[in-house]
């Protein structure tokens, strides 16, 4: 069993694809979310990806950040073990809730001052691999972009003709201050 975040392949100007996998005991890898990103190669740079997990009272806490120059797209999730099944949990982007009953196919927009977003329900390939190498992560990568070659909105997205929602930047946490306990 695992619960993977933070795969991420581009090359050069191609659009950044971003995703997380799940394997329970017994079944195929399956994907949580694919993000699709646009951003200008020729004006930006991507900062890449970030990811992080945590243990929180026995549930797995997951924090992907993917970043261009100074825009962020965040998603957050818990991973609850139940009886040889993860639960997906409180899944957040940019500290909004999303339901993932509305899609786990995330496009978003660097390209504008305001980051933009779109969440789309999308029937998500099957039996993906974890991959294990750079060479891995590419050919998965090139296997979802032709599985998402003849899909209208992610293409309508890709050529810039989607409506797309403004979301806002994640807030900055405050640190407490470290407290002496004696």
């Amino acid at each position: 069993m695992f619960v993977s975040a933070g795969n991420c392949c581009y090359e050069g100007d191609e659009p950044i694809l971003h995703y997380g996998l799940i394997k329970e005991v017994g079944k195929p890898c399956e994907f949580s979310y694919v993000t699709f990103a646009r951003y200008d190669a020729d004006k930006q740079s991507s900062n890449g990806l970030w990811a992080k997990i945590e243990l929180r009272d026995g549930i797995r806490h997951y924090i992907d950040k993917l970043a261009v120059r100074d825009q962020a797209f965040h998603l957050e999730f818990d991973a609850a073990e139940e009886e040889r099944k993860f639960k997906i949990e409180a899944f957040k982007v940019n500290d909004k809730e999303v339901d993932l009953t509305k899609g786990n196919v995330f496009l978003v927009d660097f390209t504008k001052k305001r980051l933009k977003y779109a969440q789309i329900k999308v029937e998500l390939p099957a039996n993906p691999w974890p991959a294990k190498s750079t060479k891995d992560t590419k050919a998965l990568g090139a296997e979802i972009r032709a599985y998402f070659a003849d899909n209208k909105k992610v293409q309508a997205f890709l050529n810039g003709k989607l409506p797309l929602t403004t979301l806002p930047p994640k807030k900055k946490e405050k640190r407490k201050p470290a407290t002496d306990k004696k």
